[in-house]
């Protein structure tokens, strides 16, 4: 009996190449050194690229007999692992693993892995990639058919007591007459 993992990916199934733009985000971006446009696809449990296109990229990848069960009824043979791929979006650089399998539309898929690995989230509506991984937050927004990265804020852990503003104190102090000294431990009847 063949070991079969747990590994889904929407994007195997045929269907025709044209893509919508409300229908999936794209990023631009370098992996392995290389320019590339990578599928996002938070319904894919991890990520992958084609063999053909991992050779192209230059990926060392481990070769495997790992099956992967997609929405298509037989189970697919995965050619291996290529782990600590460098990937550079924008301002953002690091590295994430991918599993070489044959797909039918798509070259390369950022699946769940890689949402995992670097805290990141989709906005769909103004079609925005968020990534936060090490406290710094960086926002991926497409402008027209591209889609760019810059550093929107640097997050720091505040640990620090701040003031309160002189214009609350003075709404605190105005209203002191009607705010309960001691805060409710049960709603009013």
């Amino acid at each position: 009996m063949a070991l079969i993992s747990h590994i889904s990916i929407t994007a195997l199934a045929a269907k025709p190449a044209s893509v919508s733009p409300r229908e999936a985000l794209f990023v631009d971006s370098k992996l392995n050194g290389k320019d590339l446009r990578i599928m996002v696809d938070i319904g894919a449990t991890h990520n992958f690229v084609t063999e053909q296109k991992a050779k192209e990229l230059g990926l060392s990848y481990v070769a495997s007999k790992t099956k992967l069960k997609t929405v298509n009824p037989t189970p697919t043979t995965v050619h291996g692992f290529a782990p600590e791929v460098p990937i550079d979006l924008g301002d953002w650089t690091g590295q994430t693993d991918f599993t070489i399998a044959p797909m039918d539309v798509f070259d390369v898929i950022l699946g769940l892995d890689f949402w995992y690995d670097v805290n990141a989230f989709i906005s769909p509506r103004p079609n925005q990639l968020h990534i936060s991984d090490t406290g710094d937050y960086l926002g991926l927004q497409e402008r027209r058919a591209n889609i760019s990265c810059h550093l929107i804020e640097d997050a720091e852990i505040c640990t620090e007591a701040v003031p309160m503003p002189p214009c609350i104190e003075q709404v605190l102090s105005n209203n002191k007459d009607v705010m309960p000294t001691e805060i409710p431990q049960r709603l009013p009847p």
